[in-house]
């Protein structure tokens, strides 16, 4: 997972903030040829990404056609000035970008599991409520398998 460049993030860095992300930017190909990028709930579960939507709106479609996809997730910390002058300013961020191929998630287990593991995350005490198969069913998950994984960030000292 780790790359060399200044401010990367370890591995550990890595997991941890994206285990503690909300929502990330599903970047697909579209059908007429334009990028996409869409926001997405997301969980990182067992080293993958898994986000759900319909099965038949433009990511499914888009990823349907072409199962290669970048997903996006930053958060910034705000601005901190670092001198006099007007570009003494510096973002305090963080980021990472997972490359690979997304498909939907086929088996009923799978799929349960990560829509709780998701729901445990979106809405903490919720997870082990009872969840009918006719809704497990009707929602389409999809799971990212990473190639590549990248972190940055930017932690500048405050003056």
């Amino acid at each position: 997972m780790m790359n060399a460049i200044k401010g990367a993030m370890t591995d550990p860095e890595i997991r941890r903030f994206l285990e503690n992300g909300e929502y990330g930017i599903l970047c697909t190909a579209g059908r007429d040829g334009f990028p996409c990028g869409t926001p997405v709930n997301y969980v990182f579960y067992g080293d993958r990404i898994y986000f759900h939507g319909s099965g038949k709106g433009e990511k499914a479609l888009n990823l349907a056609a072409d199962p290669r996809c970048c997903f996006a997730v930053a958060r910034s910390d705000g601005y901190i000035i670092t001198g006099n002058t007007a570009c003494n300013v510096t973002a305090s961020y963080e980021s990472v970008i997972v490359k690979g191929t997304a498909a939907p998630v086929a088996d009923p287990g799978e799929k349960e599991a990560v829509l709780r593991a998701m729901i445990g995350s979106l809405a903490p005490g919720r997870k082990d409520l009872p969840m009918s198969p006719e809704r497990i069913r009707a929602v389409s998950v999809f799971r990212i398998d990473p190639e590549s994984v990248t972190g940055k960030y930017c932690r500048p000292a405050k003056p």
